[in-house]
């Protein structure tokens, strides 16, 4: 079915409104509920209860029948209010009539209202209130219509309050049961439209519309009372306004209803109760209501009603497969309605199977009604259908995993396998995903979460085939939980996918599985709709259920004639730089189709090649600059697309449109890390400590690892200063390198013999993903490739002696791709080697007979000793200022135009007769490590000015380049009297003028003790690892996985194969529930290799984060063999001072080995699991 969607562009002025599906002239802080059209983070729209996507498992209740007409009890009530929650409802719709709230004129009674809410709340459901005013289906009907009086005694009364109709009781004279109403003898406050029926109030009478207003105001009043003083767990989600309200026997304008229902829907939306609000229609009468809603929601006045639906019943088709067809297509697309069936027959055997079809076409589903399934059982209820077993089933498998049902639109993320519930053969999702289900009526889902997450659903049970491409890790059943993380209930039996093979799963009925993936091919990307952009004449917006777009709603239709445009506006370039542009269309045909696309006027050409059909859609892509922020244009205009036979010329076929993405790629450059210690006079600070930036900003860092410490020495000093982070681009390893010093806690010696004799060890670890880090090494500068220290060293540039090097502080490195390419005079030698670090660091030595501090370099690929060569001088004082020192050196580099590296060296010089301090200069020479002269001088007292009282006390420079824009930040490390000692920013957007360096001009949110450290920019892939990994056994406690049965006589290598390989964590700072790898324990996989038949081996294991790695080292007390921390407090610092009685003397000082300082992990996340023998 395809259909052209009516939607206009008139929006200005109430845009912000509109993104989040709201508008409402009051601004109300109490929005429980609201549809969200922004498609932020979502495939269609979305519900929204409590700011969380809520998926509707919904069915009417008929409390009104079940009092007047049946007389159900209030037990009976309650009894058939459980069941439905223990059938899988989340939502009831329950009517509740004028009169039951306001019997007599501005005398109101809740007590009706009130049972709801409290049955609402004890069965934890949700309830929407269907809120019958004036008209029910054309007029005002009895609270007990004549369809449901079981007796002519029964006592009557309309739903209305007598001042609104009145009419005589049933059997006074002048009754007649000919006709629905009853009497004509109605009288009425306001306007009644006798040419309609004597029961059919005026909808134009602007006396009632206000007088309903008011009524619903004052129920939205109690509502919001009654949830404070009852928990404030907000049992009411919507309001329906009115019943399927329409003229009789002489129609009312569409305009006239949609005014009026929605000048009543604003008591709810201007209330202290906000929440969504809905209209149902017949279905004759629903495209109109709906085109009409979305002309009134673009008018300055716009609209308070979110949704208009559809009220359908099978008497209305002659086939049940056409039925069952139009739970896909029975609400129109149309703007920012939000699609759903508001009532449908619960009593089809096949009901189940509807809803499902329903989900297929992005539809949402509420039964009508639950009489259809249950009937009264003594005081309770049961059963009235045999295939109430198929819809609890749908129930459990769409509240097993609701958000990713209510984000995700069918053809897109999801994909519902036989949706006509009548299929034997297999059906294939848009990415390649099959299923074959094990009964005709069983159906399935599959979705695509994430880049590596993949959800399967049946109801009824069947087989999943998993294109090899995905490469399966891990595979557990179980459900979401309210804060969507995963439950893991069982393990999933199936071997790893190999290399070209696909997977195949058996599902149980009523299951949902979770699969784990390398991945699955889901971009991060901001979507546009190509129904909400500019078009030419001639375009079209359509929708077409089977090649439905990524909204739900529709695509547009571009002709083939040239000229024929598209045009996306507003399009946001975030920071802005190069970004990747996808282009989603369908294209019939056999021919290629030529497009320009036009970005901020720039052009592009692009070719479309054929996807098979219009209902198969693919992606092209290129990349562009974008503008930061929304100051963006994307045209995609037509080239003539013309076929010449016998010189004639024939239009190609026309292109479906359906989005553009403006998508974050995994290796975009997005956020930084920064390594650090902490400067802590009480405490052990001297740690590696990792600070992550928010998203792309470096004004606002977070504490990673909960803001513990990352890694630590436990050699030597034990201490770790100056951390800098270093990149091999040829092996693809992360280096940190850090001083070996500890001033507090450590042997206390005093700064005076830290630097004249102390250690000339660099620590090293090392990583290939940011997150897992190798034990520690090190290497000495002051050693040959065998280790054999070396005194005098010799410079090899100039052949200087360098005597009495010292020490070893603040180590760096840059990496220089053609290092080994060179010659001793730094020119190519024609044999290419490969590449190196020059690595330089801070010391103090002898050279030319005068003692100073300088800075030495020396080169290796690896930072290993056996690869290590010593270089020589890299900065030392000018000569027209003797004495003095420079420590602290730190470089950039930048690309000229000749494709030529010019370098930079910021070093300290904070001591001499002619201090310049912080000081920054260049040189264009390219072996930069041997220039001794051709150094320009750009800026000295760099920061002076930022502590007034010490003009120069800042050190520790870490410069590095902006992401997304020309411009380069500058960490200094402040010293001195200033309270917030530690790392301040500075900028620059010219680092060749003179004086480049500024200090920024926004607040700045990082730790006021961070010190000496390094920056490193980020891919957008590694930021969301590292966020990913960011996880605290606070948040994770007592973690689970299914237990599995192994054969005996397994190996370890197969243990750990059958064990699960990832599980969920909660991740800090907000950034949700991710999947992580689990390394398993190899002591505990040991013991399952040796157990017995029916034998049950607990395992342990550690999540993969970044709090895995040892962050501490424990020592044992001599006196009682206790084992205590390596800040424990009675042993930190010598007590009394110089009785050597701290942490670091008694365990073993310098002699101290790892047996006798073991390393331990105090922030890693522990899961178990359990392994059966048989």
């Amino acid at each position: 079915m395809r259909v052209t969607i009516l939607y206009s562009c008139r929006i200005a002025g109430i845009i912000s409104l509109l993104v989040a599906g709201l508008f409402y002239s009051k601004a109300s802080a109490n929005v429980i509920s609201y549809v969200d059209t922004s498609l932020d983070g979502s495939q269609k729209y979305v519900l929204r209860v409590d700011g969380k996507p809520f998926y509707m498992t919904n069915i009417q209740v008929r409390m009104d029948v079940m009092r007047y007409s049946d007389r159900w009890s209030a037990e009976t009530r309650e009894a058939l209010v459980a069941r439905l929650a223990a059938d899988g409802f989340n939502t009831l719709s329950i009517p509740v009539h004028w009169y039951e709230v306001e019997p007599e004129k501005d005398k109101f009674d809740w007590t009706i209202l009130d049972e709801y809410l409290q049955l609402t709340n004890k069965y934890n459901l949700k309830m929407e209130m269907l809120w019958f005013g004036t008209n029910s289906g054309g007029h005002t009907q009895w609270l007990n219509p004549q369809w449901a009086n079981t007796s002519k005694a029964d006592p009557v009364h309309l739903r209305v309050p007598d001042y609104v109709l009145y009419t005589p009781q049933y059997g006074s004279p002048g009754w007649s049961r000919s006709q629905e109403e009853g009497s004509h003898e109605t009288t009425s406050e306001f306007n009644i439209r006798r040419d309609m029926t004597d029961y059919t109030l005026d909808l134009g009478d602007t006396r009632l519309r206000d007088r309903e207003t008011y009524v619903l105001s004052k129920v939205m009043e109690h509502i919001a009372e009654w949830d404070k003083a009852n928990g404030s767990r907000h049992p009411i989600i919507g309001v329906q306004i009115g019943n399927e309200v329409r003229g009789q026997h002489i129609p009312f304008g569409n305009t006239v209803i949609n005014n009026y229902l929605s000048h009543v829907a604003g008591a709810v939306k201007n209330s202290g109760y906000v929440v969504w609000t809905r209209v149902n229609c017949v279905f004759m009468d629903v495209y109109a209501r709906v085109f009409e809603n979305e002309l009134l929601r673009n008018t300055p006045e716009g609209t308070n009603l979110d949704m208009i639906g559809i009220d359908t019943y099978s008497h209305h088709f002659s086939t049940a497969e056409e039925f069952m067809a139009s739970m896909r297509t029975n609400v129109p697309y149309a703007g920012k309605n939000y699609r759903m069936i508001m009532e449908t027959n619960s009593e089809r055997p096949y009901s189940a199977q509807m809803h499902l079809a329903a989900l297929s076409g992005n539809n949402a589903f509420d039964y009508y009604d639950a009489s259809g399934l249950y009937r009264r059982d003594g005081d309770g209820v049961s059963a009235k259908v045999s295939h109430i077993e198929d819809i609890r089933l749908v129930n459990k498998i769409l509240t097993s995993a609701p958000e990713d049902i209510a984000l995700n639109a069918h053809g897109y993320g999801l994909f519902v396998h036989n949706w006509q519930g009548n299929k034997s053969d297999v059906t294939i999702s848009n990415t390649g995903i099959t299923f074959i289900p094990d009964y005709p009526t069983s159906q399935g889902i599959s979705i695509i979460r994430n880049r590596n997450e993949i959800v399967l659903m049946s109801t009824k049970g069947g087989t999943f085939t998993i294109p090899a491409s995905f490469k399966i890790t891990g595979a557990s059943k179980g459900r979401f939980n309210s804060d969507n993380q995963w439950i893991n209930e069982n393990g999933v039996n199936y071997r790893q996918s190999r290399e070209g093979q696909d997977t195949s799963i058996r599902m149980e009925s009523g299951t949902t599985i979770r699969l784990i993936c390398k991945d699955t091919g889901k971009a991060e990307a901001k979507i546009y709709q190509a129904e909400f952009a500019d078009v030419c004449v001639g375009a079209e917006k359509q929708s077409c259920i089977e090649g439905i777009g990524f909204a739900g709603i529709g695509y547009v239709k571009l002709p083939s004639t040239a000229g024929a445009y598209i045009q996306f506006n507003q399009i946001d370039g975030q920071e802005g730089r190069d970004k990747t542009i996808r282009i989603r269309y369908a294209l019939g045909g056999k021919r290629d189709a030529r497009m320009v696309v036009f970005v901020n006027g720039t052009m592009n050409e692009i070719k479309l090649t054929p996807t098979g059909g219009y209902d198969n859609y693919r992606y092209v892509s290129f990349r562009t600059p974008l503008n930061s922020g929304t100051n963006n244009t994307i045209k995609l205009e037509t080239r003539d697309n013309l076929t010449r036979i016998n010189r004639a010329a024939y239009y190609e076929t026309n292109v479906n449109i359906d989005e553009i993405q403006v998508a974050a790629l995994s290796n975009d450059m997005y956020g930084y890390l920064l390594v650090h210690f902490i400067h802590d006079r009480k405490g052990y600070g001297e740690r590696v400590y990792f600070n992550i930036s928010r998203g792309d900003d470096v004004h606002q860092w977070d504490y990673l690892n909960g803001g513990e410490p990352v890694l630590v020495s436990n050699k030597s000093t034990t201490g770790i200063r100056d951390p800098f982070i270093a990149y091999n681009p040829e092996k693809q390893v992360y280096y940190i390198l850090t001083t070996d010093l500890r001033t507090y806690g450590g042997d206390e010696c005093g700064w005076e013999l830290y630097g004249s004799d102390y250690c000339t060890t660099v620590n090293v670890w090392e990583s290939q993903d940011l997150i897992t880090w190798s034990s520690l090494r090190s290497f000495d500068v002051k050693a040959d490739k065998r280790g054999n220290p070396v005194e005098p060293l010799v410079d090899q540039v100039d052949r200087r002696k360098i005597h009495k090097s010292a020490m070893m502080w603040a180590p760096e490195a840059t990496w220089v791709p053609d290092f080994y390419d060179l010659n001793d005079d730094g020119i190519a030698n024609g044999s290419a080697k490969g590449g190196a670090f020059v690595v330089y660091w801070s010391t103090y030595a002898t050279v030319d007979g005068m003692s100073r501090k300088m800075v030495l370099w020396g080169a290796t690929p690896d930072f290993t000793q056996a690869t290590y060569e010593f270089g020589g001088v890299f900065m030392e004082e000018m000569k027209s200022m003797p004495g003095n020192g420079v420590i602290d050196a730190n470089l950039i580099q930048k690309k000229l135009s000749d494709g030529e590296l010019r370098t930079y060296r910021i070093g300290t010089a904070n001591s001499g007769e002619k201090q310049r301090g912080t000081y920054m200069e260049s040189t264009d020479a390219q072996a930069w490590w041997r220039e001794k002269k051709e150094w320009k001088e750009l800026q000295t007292l760099i920061g002076a000015k930022i502590m007034p009282e010490t003009p120069l006390g800042v050190e520790g420079p870490a410069a590095f380049k902006a992401n997304s824009e020309e411009k380069w930040y500058l960490f200094v490390d402040a010293i001195g009297g200033n309270k917030k000692k530690g790392y301040t920013l500075l900028e620059s957007d010219d680092i060749d003028k003179d004086k480049p360096w500024r200090a920024v001009e926004k607040n700045i949110e990082l730790n006021p003790h961070t010190k000496h450290g390094g920056v490193i920019p980020l891919t957008k892939a590694q930021y969301d690892a590292i966020r990913a990994a960011d996880a605290l056994p606070a948040e994770n406690k007592n973690l689970t996985v299914p237990g599995i049965i192994l054969s005996k006589g397994a190996k370890a290598d197969e243990v750990a194969e059958a064990l699960l390989a990832n599980v969920s964590v909660k991740s800090c700072n907000g950034y949700g529930t991710n999947i992580l790898p689990v390394r398993w324990n190899e002591d505990d996989l040991t013991k399952v290799t040796k157990a017995k038949k029916g034998d049950k081996v607990e395992v342990s294991g550690t999540v993969v984060t970044i709090g895995a790695n040892f962050n501490h080292w424990k020592w044992q007390r001599k006196e009682t063999g206790e084992w205590l921390p390596d800040d424990d407090p009675i042993y930190f610092f010598n007590k009394p001072k110089g009785a050597n009685n701290n942490s670091w003397y008694q365990s073993g000082g310098w002699e101290a080995t790892s047996q006798t300082r073991p390393l331990y992990s105090s922030t890693g996340i522990k899961v178990t699991t359990t392994v059966t023998v048989k």
